[in-house]
């Protein structure tokens, strides 16, 4: 990430972040009103803490940043949910407050105080944090079965696993990840195939993630694409990496499968960006392939080229985690129309949108579900 680059995020990410805690600071403050500094000590301590923990990890001071790493992620995660219900008791109690002046005789608990309120919110925050956490060491098996006239000729169904997401590093839960290729080896799949953010971060330690996922088994191969954080990591590293757990990494690139599949993948914008050389254009790589084959088109970003509509049958995408943590989902759904799941386009394509199969930032999931994606593809009856 080039140097003007850092600061604009820098200066982003303080703003944002800094204004929630802000807002949720000038809440909490009603139930501490003694320990005014003290809070605003320790907010603007939490609030820094993620951007510590990337220079310690970028000047290799690993064990200090673990555990501080778990404290800033977690709590990024709470004081969201926080942030979120203190913004919604607010307005109800704004409302309340309205009806209240209209309908005087209308009296009681219902109208909240706004020390009530922030208690009510701050438990809230944390019950759901909690119920976050273990519900993010989850990884549901979302099942989908497409059938094309392409595959007419083949004897049997082809089976496809997405991962999605995985933001391995150096917080990766290796015993979580064993569990994982276990379970991918178990569904027998024929391909498998990662769109993007495979890494999060330098890895640590490396040779045991790259032993776990060389465990991964599929006839017709491994196949992945770059995401954001890819480019973050360093594409020197992640190429090096990928080529080392047998993943044929997809830059641009595409190539026929078996019989019947053809596989073409592009990087994602931000490591577009960073290459000295041109790739060849999305459009022009999937004229490439053979238009009776089955195309299957790996793309970080769920977003849809138009004049790509007609050369795919299926793309296979991730990058917004169905929003993470509820009600970010709202905000994801601003910059991609894209919706989590399937979806038909007119030109008898589809898209599919994984809600990933790690965690990014905090190690919570509300409402969003960790995912692994099998794709059964079927001739035509």
């Amino acid at each position: 990430m080039k140097l003007y680059q850092l600061l604009l995020f820098i200066a982003v990410f303080v703003s944002l972040y800094g204004g929630m805690h802000l807002y949720v600071y000038r809440r909490l403050v009603i139930l501490l009103p003694g320990w005014h500094w003290l809070l605003a000590l320790l907010l603007c301590l939490l609030l820094l803490l993620p951007l510590l923990v990337e220079v310690l990890i970028h000047n290799g001071v690993i064990r200090i940043a673990a555990p501080m790493a778990w404290i800033g992620f977690s709590w990024m995660g709470v004081v969201f949910l926080l942030f979120s219900a203190l913004l919604a008791l607010d307005l109800y109690r704004g409302l309340a407050s309205i009806l209240h002046r209209f309908l005087p005789q209308l009296d009681g608990p219902w109208l909240l105080t706004a020390a009530r309120g922030t208690l009510l919110a701050l438990l809230l925050a944390l019950v759901v944090a909690l119920y976050g956490f273990f519900a993010a060491r989850r990884v549901n098996l979302v099942q989908l079965e497409l059938s094309s006239a392409k595959l007419n000729g083949s004897p049997r169904s082809i089976r496809i696993i997405q991962i999605s997401d995985l933001h391995l590093g150096h917080f990766t839960d290796l015993s979580r990840l064993s569990r994982l290729v276990s379970r991918i080896n178990a569904l027998k799949p024929d391909l498998i195939v990662s769109t993007g953010d495979l890494i999060d971060m330098a890895l640590d330690p490396e040779d045991v993630i790259a032993d776990q996922l060389m465990g991964l088994q599929a006839p017709l191969g491994t196949y992945a694409v770059t995401g954001n954080h890819e480019a973050y990591a360093g594409l020197s590293q992640v190429n090096s990496f990928v080529r080392g757990i047998g993943f044929r990494m997809l830059s641009g690139a595409g190539e026929q499968i078996g019989e019947f599949l053809s596989i073409a993948g592009v990087d994602d914008p931000a490591v577009t960006r960073q290459r000295a050389t041109a790739v060849l254009p999305e459009q022009q790589l999937l004229q490439g392939l053979p238009p009776t084959r089955f195309t299957l088109l790996l793309k970080h970003q769920p977003v849809v080229d138009p004049t790509s509509r007609p050369l795919f049958d299926l793309q296979l995408s991730g990058h917004t985690h169905g929003g993470q943590i509820f009600p970010f989902n709202l905000l994801t759904r601003l910059f991609y129309r894209l919706p989590v799941g399937l979806t038909r386009l007119e030109s008898e394509s589809w898209v599919y949108v994984s809600r990933g199969t790690g965690t990014w930032g905090p190690p919570i999931r509300v409402l969003a579900p960790a995912e692994l994606t099998v794709i059964d593809l079927l001739p035509q009856q």
